[in-house]
């Protein structure tokens, strides 16, 4: 029983430390959810617990990334403009960008308010899904992994 214990704990150990090392290596991270393979910056790690998260070691900010069921990109951009006016009701502005990365379309909706920057990129893959990847950081942490962040959408495929 002990040595049974001693292994489990062992694989254990061993995977908490492997696996973010595989992750940091600028590897793809496979989000199965969406058939998506999601670009890792050296520095990064991913967390999938209900949604996936990527995040730099230091975790100062988190990318959240899910699959969005059964809604069209334009109903999605709609919730999330609609999501923007119920957190600050006294500034609706936000800057909304359209742009294709392999074969997907993307839609960056962004906003600075009190300090914090939003950033939501929503996007509907060839057949219709929708994936959402947001976060909400302070400014000057946002301004610091935009280069990643970028990156991270720039280089979004599908797998296959």
């Amino acid at each position: 029983m002990k040595n049974l214990i001693f292994k489990s704990v062992s694989a254990l150990v061993f995977m908490l430390i492997y696996i973010p090392a595989v992750f940091s290596q600028g590897n793809f991270y496979y989000f199965k959810n969406a058939n998506m393979n999601i670009p890792l910056p050296a520095n990064w790690v991913a967390s999938e617990h209900i949604l996936l998260l990527l995040m730099p070691r230091n975790e100062e900010l988190q990318l959240k990334i899910e699959l969005v069921p059964e809604v069209s990109l334009k109903d999605e951009v709609l919730n999330t403009i609609n999501e923007f006016k119920n957190l600050y009701p006294d500034d609706t502005t936000y800057v909304l960008n359209d742009f294709v990365v392999n074969k997907l379309i993307i839609k960056e909706i962004s906003k600075v308010i009190n300090g914090e920057k939003l950033n939501y990129f929503i996007i509907s893959t060839p057949d219709n899904q929708i994936v959402k990847i947001h976060y909400i950081a302070p400014k000057d942490i946002a301004l610091k992994y935009n280069g990643d962040i970028q990156k991270i959408i720039k280089n979004l495929k599908l797998k296959g």
